[in-house]
């Protein structure tokens, strides 16, 4: 009970460094998801093939191209995260690429919508929300080491503060790479819930 009991504020604090990034990526996911619906189909496409196109991508690939390009653009992103906690004055520049992740994860949402209709929130629940809800995990936490290692570098460089940097940045690497690991995962339920998606579309 000991144990239970000390884990709870543990679990709590570290929710509470993960949830400013949780509201980034909903803030994203809100603006893409007005964006593709209510702005001008120039503008709504031009998102759509950023974000790479939900439907176009699952009804005309192979379970591998899906596993492929959503890595890819989950690993993107995760890179620069990775170089900017790198760079000293990268800590506020990080913090876009959650929303950008949400931008993402809105349009394809809206475009189920915009396809199916009223069916198309159960077919996000089903096929996009379970690779979505690992994958934002894995940004959120690649997002809040990267401010901090770019906090520790601005501090470093520009405040002369004396702080391991060095012997961080092999932990920072370390993270990183179970973070892709965990990507992997993700892209790998995306391309299943994709074959289940053509077989019943």
């Amino acid at each position: 009970m000991q144990e239970i009991s000390r884990c709870v504020p543990d679990i709590r604090k570290r929710f509470k460094t993960l949830f400013p990034i949780m509201l980034l990526i909903l803030l994203g996911v809100i603006v893409g998801t007005m964006v593709y619906v209510l702005s001008e189909d120039m503008l709504s496409g031009s998102l759509s093939r950023l974000n790479t196109d939900y439907l176009a991508l699952r009804q005309n690939s192979s379970y591998m191209d899906v596993m492929l390009s959503s890595l890819y653009n989950s690993t993107l992103m995760l890179i620069i995260l990775f170089l900017g906690g790198l760079c000293a004055l990268a800590f506020p520049v990080v913090l876009i690429v959650p929303v950008y992740k949400g931008l993402g994860l809105g349009c394809s949402v809206a475009q189920m919508y915009y396809s199916f209709g009223q069916r198309g929130i159960l077919y996000a629940l089903i096929f996009i929300l379970p690779s979505a809800v690992i994958s934002c995990y894995a940004i959120m936490i690649g997002t809040r080491e990267a401010y901090r290692m770019s906090v520790e570098c601005f501090g470093a460089v520009f405040k002369k503060k004396i702080v391991t940097v060095s012997e961080n940045a092999r932990l920072y690497l370390v993270k990183f790479l179970i973070l892709e690991a965990i990507l992997s995962a993700s892209a790998t339920i995306d391309s299943l819930c994709s074959l289940v998606y053509n077989n019943i579309t």
